[in-house]
């Protein structure tokens, strides 16, 4: 079974106090996902100037393996797109925190967890061919 992936846009920015955002995620992270204006010479810092080795790798992004999470680059203008919002102005920045779900009733219960708690839900959770 494939994880489903939620993405949350700077929960404090929305309102959220810490007391809440842990009682409705939990204290965890499964992915921080950088939007790079130049996705390729991010991409080569790390292969050369870290030496880090990709998880997964192609033309569009990349994926490695950290200590407990996994750090992803993505070109920007279509990390935007994936999110929803316009890539310019002073609401995108270019970056997204997201944790993995068992199944789809996890998800549902904790977007109507951040709902009841007066979350504003910029992008709700759908099907995808990666997760979700």
């Amino acid at each position: 079974m494939k994880p489903w992936t939620v993405i949350l846009h700077s929960l404090m920015t929305l309102g959220w106090s810490s007391t809440e955002i842990n009682q409705g995620l939990g204290q965890r992270l499964s992915f921080i996902t950088f939007g790079a204006k130049d996705f390729f010479q991010l991409k080569q810092f790390y292969f050369n100037k870290f030496k880090w080795t990709p998880l997964k790798e192609n033309g569009s992004i990349a994926f490695f393996k950290m200590n407990g999470f996994i750090l992803g680059l993505y070109p920007d203008k279509d990390l935007a797109t994936d999110a929803g919002i316009p890539e310019i102005g002073s609401g995108f920045k270019k970056f997204t925190l997201s944790v993995n779900y068992k199944s789809e009733k996890e998800v549902d219960e904790t977007f109507a967890a951040m709902r009841e708690n007066g979350v504003e839900i910029i992008k709700a959770p759908k099907k995808t061919s990666w997760g979700g």
